[in-house]
């Protein structure tokens, strides 16, 4: 009888603290221009997709680059150029592939410095990841805009790397 006991009273208590009500204040780490609306850290599996495409750029895999940008993405590059949807995204790259690895000589290899996830409180707008690359020609700061699980608009600027020390 005492086990019973024993057992009845260790799933009460179970329940009890399972159905205990939340309320968990949102953290916040800034704001946007829309009135009232803040901003909060975003999720990992946003960082994991651009991490994805990341990968895909790499291996030159355009298929999965497509599969995870949006045919109606704007794609603003360092150099000024806006770019619309996934095709367009991939041609870029194809070509920035022959002009410096093909014709250049140049190496198709760059650091991840980080990468981390920011979204507003409103859902409409999805999340915003931002990774630093450094390549053999520049740094690049960019940040990509994830909503229901793919890219819909990515903004690059770029820094000449510091001259090496003498």
């Amino acid at each position: 009888m005492k086990n019973y006991l024993l057992l009845f009273s260790l799933v009460l208590l179970t329940f009890s603290c399972n159905n205990v009500e939340q309320n968990c204040e949102v953290v916040s780490n800034g704001f946007t221009s829309t009135e009232g609306e803040q901003v909060t850290m975003g999720s990992q599996e946003s960082v994991d997709l651009v991490m994805t495409i990341d990968r895909a750029w790499k291996k030159r895999d355009y298929e999965m680059i497509k599969s995870l940008v949006s045919d109606e993405a704007e794609l603003s590059l360092e150099d000024g150029r806006v770019l619309t949807g996934a095709d367009a995204f991939v041609e870029m790259i194809e070509a920035d592939y022959q002009k410096s690895v093909v014709e250049g000589g140049g190496e198709w290899n760059w650091t991840v410095n980080y990468a981390f996830a920011v979204k507003p409180t409103s859902d409409k707008w999805g999340e915003y990841v931002n990774a630093r690359f450094t390549g053999s020609n520049g740094i690049f700061e960019e940040w990509y805009q994830i909503k229901d699980g793919k890219l819909v608009s990515w903004t690059q600027a770029k820094r000449s790397l510091a001259p090496a020390a003498e």
